[in-house]
Formats: C-alpha cells, sequence, structure tokens
C-alpha cells in the first residue's frame, strides 16, 4: 500500500516554484533566461500588440503570487507587501544568467523563505 504525500501548506504551495524550476532545469531544458524578460530587455520600442502580450504576463505572474500569497493569512496590507517583495523570482531569472542554475535557485528560495518567515513572525 502506498504512502499518501502529506497536503502542502501555504508556504509550501507559494514556494514550490523553485523546486519545479530546479526539475525543469535538470530534466527539461536547460534554460538561461525567460523569453519575456528577454523580449522586454532587447526590444525598447514595442507594437502595441507586443506590450500587450508582455503586460499579461507580467500580470499573470503577480496575479499567481498574490493569489498563493492570500493562502498565508495574512493581513491585506502585508500579503500585498509579501507579494510585491516575491520580485526574487524575477531576480533569480536574471541570476541564472551569471551563476549556475542550482546556485541561483538556492539563493533565491532561501531569500523567499526568509521573507515569507518574516511575514508570518
Amino acid at each position: 500500500m502506498a504512502k499518501m504525500a502529506a497536503a502542502a501548506t501555504p508556504t509550501d504551495r507559494l514556494l514550490a516554484i523553485f523546486p519545479a524550476l530546479r526539475t525543469y532545469q535538470r530534466e527539461r531544458l536547460d534554460e538561461r533566461w525567460c523569453a519575456f524578460s528577454g523580449t522586454r530587455a532587447a526590444m525598447s520600442e514595442r507594437t502595441p500588440e507586443l506590450q500587450e502580450v508582455l503586460d499579461a504576463e507580467t500580470d499573470l505572474l503577480r496575479a499567481r503570487h498574490a493569489e498563493l500569497v492570500a493562502g498565508l493569512g495574512l493581513g491585506p496590507a502585508d500579503s500585498e507587501r509579501l507579494t510585491r517583495q516575491l520580485v526574487v523570482y524575477n531576480g533569480l531569472l536574471a541570476q541564472m544568467l551569471r551563476d549556475p542554475y542550482e546556485e541561483a535557485i538556492d539563493e533565491a528560495e532561501a531569500t523567499a523563505r526568509v521573507l515569507v518567515a518574516a511575514a508570518l513572525a
């Protein structure tokens, strides 16, 4: 009889992007950059259609962070602050250009864990 996996906590769900990114990098594609970030950086003049796609991707990322942060049970101001602080994910994508992805992910996850712990304290 197989053991049932323990239910993920709200913190586990919020930080699940880091182990998922490790797995993706190791097993699927050794990608070193985000196509959306690369496009934003490379194209100073964007068509309205391209800008719409880039804005939608940014909005989606922020909405997902906000939804996961909401599961922590913080008040509105603390939830909003933590959601903004989780920009460390975007920094991780840039840092993967400079360091081995394992180091970049480890450092970003450690930073995110400190931010979550401080918000919950």
